[in-house]
């Protein structure tokens, strides 16, 4: 399913020593369309090219409308997302009474999930959610890849008017944008951590039969990983016992889709503890070792550490150090983490469509510097997605 190969070794000079080695991998991903490039230049012209071309033919034959009009047309459709967010958006929240426009405001652009007035619900599930496990359900599972089908969208969703014609390009409109290239990553990245999960519990079992294996996923949207990954094992007949602690600021949608999960990979839900809470690095009640704390579990008896895409939101290198430090309970724990990687197209479409909240973007280099920072003299591997857009931190 998926391949590796080695693409070198990353040395950082400036905090590692010189005998010190962190390899990069990059993975291949022959489940997913590829062809970044295309879908990068298929993005740009829908949301530029496409409104430049109409506007050129509505001048070219409508010649006695006023040129200026449509001008002022034209810039209002590239212009609506900004406009959005930065005025509407706000005064629509306030009067909503709730602090998030994404969640009232109908659609994200006449190009994303507004589809020239008729909407995408899936693209507005995607926007309205961004950041969120809500959000990822969608992305993860769209496909069926996975053997799920995401929450909310299940069967018929596209019927959303009485045109057949009219549906069925709304649902391939939303396929398109749900099969860009971060989102065909974000489905890699996911796949990844799963086998992390697998890789480690099985070693675990094998070597140690009578021991209960415990992890703890902080934050990121990842319980299906946990979920897939133990009943990988399970389906390899290995014998184990295990426990499972979720650390999410979520209220409304992760607990229920879990159990769902849960109940549909045939596992137990009493070895799964859901704690509804954030993290933080400088209230002690809240870092990670004070949540487990208040919850009766001890951080450091925890065989694996996994938090995948909160580190985004840390923005400067001091916060994501002590962050990344956070997760370390004893000194021999596997750690997974994750952070993304600057990549201009997918960018600019995460926050302007999508309206992703505002992300830190690491290059490769600053995302090593951090890791040997918090993990000093510990072995570290990092795994890229296909399109460079993840890359996922190993500490062994």
């Amino acid at each position: 399913m998926l391949q590796y190969y080695n693409e070198g070794v990353i040395k950082n000079h400036a905090l590692v020593k010189m005998d010190d080695e962190i390899s990069v991998n990059q993975a291949t991903d022959s489940l997913e369309s590829g062809k970044k490039l295309r879908y990068q230049l298929a993005e740009v012209f829908v949301y530029i090219g496409w409104p430049v071309l109409i506007m050129w033919v509505i001048t070219s034959i409508a010649t006695e409308l006023n040129k200026a009009i449509v001008a002022s047309l034209g810039f209002a459709i590239f212009a609506w997302p900004y406009i959005k967010v930065a005025a509407i958006g706000k005064i629509i929240a306030q009067l909503k009474k709730t602090r998030n426009p994404r969640k009232v405001i109908r659609s994200s652009s006449f190009w994303y999930d507004g589809f020239m007035f008729v909407g995408s619900p899936m693209l507005r599930e995607i926007r309205q959610y961004s950041a969120f496990s809500r959000s990822l359900d969608v992305i993860y599972n769209v496909f069926g890849r996975f053997g799920v089908q995401p929450q909310k969208f299940v069967g018929e969703w596209s019927r959303v008017t009485s045109y057949s014609w009219l549906n069925t390009l709304v649902k391939r409109w939303s396929l398109f944008w749900v099969d860009m290239p971060v989102a065909q990553d974000v489905r890699t990245r996911l796949e990844i951590v799963t086998e992390q999960y697998h890789k480690t519990i099985r070693g675990l079992a094998l070597s140690q039969p009578d021991k209960t294996i415990h992890i703890l996923e902080v934050a990121g949207g990842q319980i299906q990983a946990v979920i897939m990954g133990i009943a990988r094992a399970k389906s390899e007949g290995i014998k184990f016992d295990y426990q499972v602690v979720s650390i999410e600021p979520d209220k409304v949608f992760s607990k229920p889709r879990a159990l769902e999960l849960i109940q549909y990979f045939g596992l137990d839900e009493k070895s799964f503890t859901f704690i509804r809470s954030g993290v933080s690095i400088t209230d002690t009640e809240k870092c990670v070792s004070g949540i487990c704390l208040s919850n009766g579990f001890d951080h450091s008896k925890f065989d694996m550490v996994v938090c995948i895409g909160l580190g985004d939101y840390f923005y400067t290198h001091q916060s994501i150090v002590k962050l990344l430090k956070s997760f370390d309970g004893c000194g021999s724990q596997k750690i997974v983490t994750c952070n993304i990687s600057d990549n201009w197209v997918e960018r600019w479409f995460l926050h302007t469509l999508i309206q992703w909240p505002k992300m830190k973007y690491r290059s490769l280099y600053a995302w090593e510097s951090a890791l040997s920072e918090a993990y000093e003299n510990r072995n570290i591997s990092i795994i890229q997605t296909p399109h460079k857009i993840f890359n996922i931190a190993v500490i062994e």
